[in-house]
């Protein structure tokens, strides 16, 4: 069996999608494990992405299909209860939409992605995206592919825990990461401020991680020890920014580790696969021609490279 690049550990959810007007897209595979997994097929070579997740009897072989035809690698996906996740999304003509999960969040935690599940061919991977609160057992099974196969992982972290009581504990498990992937919200709650600039030198000061934070439309800056990189986001249409920041997470962590760590590198893949997956309902289809498209996107992008101090001057943010 062929050995896998990029794996993507977080949930498959099948999204059922009714637009204000009434139209529907029914069975859509999504979840930021689907959404992150494509991120990083779209920045690496075709067959080398692969996901690790619990699902559900109930995932059909048309929907494995429809994933192996993008060349998404599926043997991460177990069956361990009877039911895949579904949520029911409702969009409104103001733009604000409704979720509503069909099986609860027990069930939802049932399906956790694990290492115990993970194949093999996935152990070698350069890059790891893993979309998780605070679990102590699984990053330290992930540290050590980290220091035995050199892996580069990425922490998209979990909303539930960005708050000043957790940020102790998110500090230690950030030991054994590489990049924390955390949106403009996130990093205010963990931190306890509305001052974005004190909560990224907080932050800043206690980690040697990467921060790779989502600004929504004012783009992303990625975080260093001594440098910062800024880039906006590309023209183009936004039809629906559902998974947006977890493509951008799994693209970053593919290029971060596709170019032996060059941060700018990686902000221009993330950006670039964060730009297509707006573009219409659900993940974009994973072709040569669309990592053709991503790789002229990225190409076109611009990056601000400053020194880390010029976050005092408040321009970069």
């Amino acid at each position: 069996m062929e050995l896998i690049d990029q794996v993507s550990f977080g949930h498959v959810v099948i999204d059922d999608i009714e637009l204000a007007d009434g139209t529907k897209f029914p069975n859509q595979l999504g979840g930021a494990g689907i959404y992150a997994v494509v991120g990083q097929a779209l920045a690496s070579k075709a067959g080398k992405a692969g996901i690790v997740s619990g699902m559900g009897e109930d995932f059909s072989a048309l929907e494995r299909s429809l994933l192996q035809t993008q060349g998404i690698d599926d043997r991460g996906l177990v069956a361990l209860d009877a039911h895949t996740p579904r949520t029911r999304i409702q969009y409104f003509a103001d733009g604000e939409r409704e979720e509503t999960p069909a099986h609860g969040l027990a069930h939802f935690e049932k399906l956790d992605p694990a290492l115990a599940i993970t194949p093999q061919e996935y152990l070698q991977a350069r890059g790891i995206y893993v979309f998780e609160a605070l679990n102590p057992t699984l990053f330290g099974q992930l540290a050590d592919l980290k220091q035995s196969h050199n892996t580069d992982i990425l922490w998209e972290i979990h909303a539930g825990i960005c708050s000043p009581e957790f940020f102790e504990s998110v500090v230690a498990q950030l030991i054994q990461v590489d990049v924390l992937s955390i949106n403009r919200a996130e990093l205010q709650g963990l931190c306890g401020t509305t001052d974005l600039i004190a909560g990224v030198e907080k932050l800043v000061a206690r980690t040697d991680a990467v921060i790779a934070l989502r600004l929504g439309s004012k783009g992303a800056i990625v975080l260093t020890k001594d440098k910062t990189y800024r880039a906006q986001p590309p023209a183009g249409v936004v039809i629906d920014p559902t998974g947006a920041g977890n493509a951008f997470s799994g693209a970053f962590v593919a290029g971060y580790s596709e170019s032996n760590g060059q941060p700018e590198v990686a902000l221009k893949t993330a950006m670039a696969a964060s730009a297509l997956t707006i573009r219409q309902y659900g993940p974009p289809q994973v072709t040569e021609l669309t990592r053709a498209h991503m790789r002229e996107v990225a190409a076109s992008i611009e990056v601000q490279i400053s020194d880390i101090n010029a976050l005092q001057n408040g321009n970069l943010l």
